[in-house]
């Protein structure tokens, strides 16, 4: 019998701290484009460009991660606004060198390779338990991707390779 691996989870992240900033802003902007369409002829053109901006800008203030382990791929979707999904990577376990919970000062040590690009899956709360995926790809060549997988997502990993995942 053929038995699939499936495991998902999925991580909200910290909103910025800049996000008030952005608020009062649109708000600025929305009085602004308000009066340019009162005082002047082509103001509602200024109207027009202030909301489709703000509409789009809002789409993506928020974001959650998705991880979806399938047989021996792990995906990762951003989703946001809750509305719609971006498939951000997509990791075969052949590529994958290692899987490894990082502890403190490893990502600076990891990241002194001035090769290796460095990817940020996770909800950037202090606290929270982070993972390394240590890979190789065709086309970024070494990578480090760090995110923050529950344990069935973990053990989905595991099962499908032991000997990389470090559990």
């Amino acid at each position: 019998m053929n038995e699939d691996i499936y495991a998902e989870w999925l991580v909200k992240r910290k909103s910025p701290a800049y996000l008030p900033l952005i608020y009062v802003g649109a708000a600025i902007l929305t009085i602004i484009a308000v009066y340019l369409m009162i005082s002047y002829k082509f103001g509602f053109i200024a109207f027009i460009i202030a909301a489709f901006g703000i509409y789009i800008g809002r789409r993506y203030l928020s974001v959650e991660y998705e991880y979806i382990f399938v047989t021996s791929e792990l995906s990762i979707d951003r989703i946001f606004s809750q509305a719609f999904r971006k498939n951000a990577l997509t990791i075969d376990m052949n590529m994958v060198e290692s899987v490894e919970k990082a502890g403190a000062g490893q990502k600076e040590q990891l990241l002194q390779d001035s090769q290796i690009t460095y990817m940020n899956f996770t909800s950037r709360e202090e606290g929270q338990e982070t993972w390394f995926i240590r890979y190789n790809d065709e086309n970024k060549g070494r990578c480090l991707l760090e995110f923050e997988p529950n344990d069935k997502v973990l053990k989905a990993m595991w099962r499908c390779s032991p000997s990389k995942v470090h559990l």
